[in-house]
């Protein structure tokens, strides 16, 4: 029997789709508030959590309540509704690269996401971000 290539969400079923946008709403965090040049503990504070919390999240290994990601998002100034399309175009995008359809990396590993997304805005794909002061 010829095993098909894997491709998109729908034909990987290794793939858990609840963690990916996780993955991806932390990391977009992590770059925009890279790009403010604010520290976690000053987001932290803005957005009413904990510090180590945040990095949690920006590693994408934290479940994000509706009110945690709001309150990051105003802390940021960033609309939760375009952070959350963005997230949604990167993740799909992923799901579709040839570093995921090859299977050379684990889509579910927050580290794969964070080299591919960096390679991404590296090639100039996501254009620059504003920066906010």
């Amino acid at each position: 029997m010829t095993k098909t290539p894997q491709s998109a969400r729908s034909d990987r079923p290794d793939i858990d789709p609840a963690c990916l946008p996780n993955i991806f709403i932390g990391l977009l965090l992590r770059l925009f508030r890279e790009n403010r040049t604010l520290t976690q503990e000053v987001v932290a504070e803005l957005a009413s959590c904990h510090a180590s919390y945040l990095s949690i999240i920006e590693n994408g290994k934290a479940q994000l309540s509706i009110r945690t990601f709001v309150e990051l998002c105003q802390a940021l100034q960033l609309a939760p509704a375009d952070l959350f399309v963005l997230a949604s175009v990167l993740e799909e995008n992923y799901l579709r690269s040839d570093l995921i359809r090859s299977g050379e990396g684990n889509p579910e590993d927050p580290l794969t996401a964070q080299r591919w997304l960096q390679a991404y805005i590296r090639d100039g794909y996501l254009g620059l971000l504003d920066k906010k002061s």
